[in-house]
């Protein structure tokens, strides 16, 4: 008998993470797979997908052409911190395996978003655990904002499912260098960095890859899928896109490239990875080889240092200045060896069933379908019922500042903001009067910045503006918001906490 599965995959660029246990389940002989993605993505996600699974025995299905009544047996996300529109389907199974697997081996802020709309863990029961370095950091504070989710939640140390790609023994290097047009003789070196501002590519990853360009090595590039998706901010990209930036370098020098796609390839060619903060930093660490991390104090000023993302630095030189990233490169190139100590320790926090996350992750859905092992079945049933009572509760409160505010403006250009413009939409197309926002106030704001053709502004900028009523788009940091349009403001301004009087108390208790 084989299993019917959906796999939920937002975006393309996190294919590399999802596609392999979706082979593996193919391989296995036991499972029939649907993805399912946003309509406009289908043909990005079948292109990510092929390097890794044949996409002609996968059932690759848009948004709104997904069936929830059909016989699912399991459902997997690999973004469990902001599930999409089939995992959170009101009329989708609640009482199967609903699978969380990471995408990473660090516990970054969004990795359990306790600052995110909502309780986003809730839709799931089961999560696939990369290794206990993954629970140190926000885990923390996702427990303390939504204590439930230890009875709620079955965690299973499955491992990272990629990373078996990583560590497989075959690779030809010198065949993959020698496609790119680079010497296999000459080392290597892979620049990874993670995508927030804070991070190193907007705060100097233009000097960074210069820098890298100017030595008599290989230079990789694999930038985060969100990297590419948005005009540079680096003071000065010139409102270019990375692409664009990277590709004028390549044309000076022809040692560089710009890796598309599948990474893997690249982190298994290079000798050496420059990282910050990012995922890849950890999941390069699995194979032994050396890493500098250049310092970002900003990231990690907004992130937390509680993670493995700020610990896990002990395992290669941290680079606060750059002039000395060149001769950095050259000492862990002729000595690989200097952290390796350090990198072997951490490699047994970072990931469970090293090499054998596949065969495992296999292993525990099967598992889980024909009952060897049990998980709360009705942990997602309660998130539903929250769902349907704070989407109830946003309404009225909208509706109200719809009639009593005369110019609004939301403070916040997040996740929460994109989640309530699309609340605000849907309600109006219902024939509900809802605020119409005049502006987005953010402290990060960058010139010329819009969302959903808005304008995003500093609090600073809105002084001209008439605003009357701020809605405080949070449901985590309404306080320093308030008092931070009270500072710029005015003490008379009239800030909405949209979450007031939410009867959170009702959600709290189990059956």
């Amino acid at each position: 008998m084989k299993y019917l599965i959906l796999f939920e995959d937002e975006y393309p660029g996190l294919a590399e993470h999802s596609a392999p246990l979706v082979n593996a389940c193919l391989e296995s002989g036991r499972f029939e797979v649907a993805v399912a993605s946003r309509r406009e993505n289908l043909p990005a996600l079948k292109a990510a997908y092929a390097p890794f699974a044949p996409v002609d025995r996968i059932e690759v299905v848009a948004y709104e052409d997904w069936t929830p009544g059909r016989d699912w047996r399991a459902m997997v996300s690999t973004v469990p911190g902001s599930p999409g529109p089939v995992i959170k389907h009101l009329d989708g199974p609640v009482r199967i395996p609903r699978v969380g697997l990471t995408h990473g081996l660090t516990d970054k802020i969004n990795k359990f978003p306790a600052h995110f709309p909502g309780h986003p863990l809730g839709y799931f029961n089961v999560m696939f655990a990369s290794g206990p370095a993954m629970f140190t950091g926000s885990w923390e504070q996702y427990l303390a904002r939504h204590p439930e989710t230890a009875s709620g939640l079955k965690v299973m140390p499955v491992g990272a499912p990629k990373t078996d790609l990583l560590l497989a023994g075959s690779f030809d290097r010198a065949a993959y260098l020698q496609a790119l047009g680079l010497p296999p003789a000459q080392p290597t070196v892979l620049y990874a960095p993670t995508y927030q501002q804070e991070a190193s590519l907007e705060e100097c990853g233009l000097e960074i890859i210069e820098a890298l360009a100017r030595m008599e090595v290989n230079v990789l590039i694999k930038l985060h899928h969100c990297s590419l998706q948005s005009p540079a901010v680096h003071p000065h990209a010139g409102e270019r896109y990375w692409t664009d930036i990277i590709n004028e370098i390549v044309d000076v020098f022809p040692h560089v490239r710009l890796i598309h796609g599948e990474g893997i390839p690249a982190f298994r060619a290079a000798d050496l990875m420059i990282g910050d903060a990012s995922g890849a930093s950890f999941e390069f660490i699995l194979q032994n080889k050396p890493v500098i991390f250049i310092d970002v104090p900003r990231f990690f000023a907004v992130h937390g240092e509680a993670g493995i993302g700020y610990r896990g630095r002990c395992t290669g030189p941290v680079i606060s200045n750059l002039e000395a990233l060149q001769e950095t490169i050259r000492q862990e190139l002729e000595y690989p060896g200097h952290y390796e100590a350090q990198r072997l320790r951490l490699a047994d926090e970072l990931a469970y069933n090293r090499g054998h996350a596949l065969e495992a992750a296999v292993t525990a859905l099967l598992d889980l379908i024909e009952g060897r092992e049990t998980y709360p079945a009705w942990g997602p049933e309660m998130n539903r019922r929250y769902d349907i009572m704070l989407r109830s509760h946003m309404m009225a409160r909208l509706q109200r500042v719809a009639v009593e505010s005369v110019v609004t403006a939301l403070f916040g250009a997040g996740a929460h903001t994109r989640y309530l413009l699309d609340l605000m939409d849907a309600a109006t197309s219902e024939g509900y009067i809802m605020p119409q926002p005049a502006c987005i106030l953010d402290d990060n704001a960058t010139p010329r910045q819009q969302l959903r053709g808005l304008d995003v502004i500093t609090p600073e900028a809105a002084r001209d503006r008439d605003i009357d009523s701020v809605i405080l788009s949070t449901d985590y940091f309404q306080e320093p918001m308030r008092k931070r349009c009270h500072a710029v403001l005015g003490a008379t301004i009239n800030t909405i906490d949209l979450y007031e009087k939410f009867p959170w108390h009702r959600l709290r208790s189990t059956p």
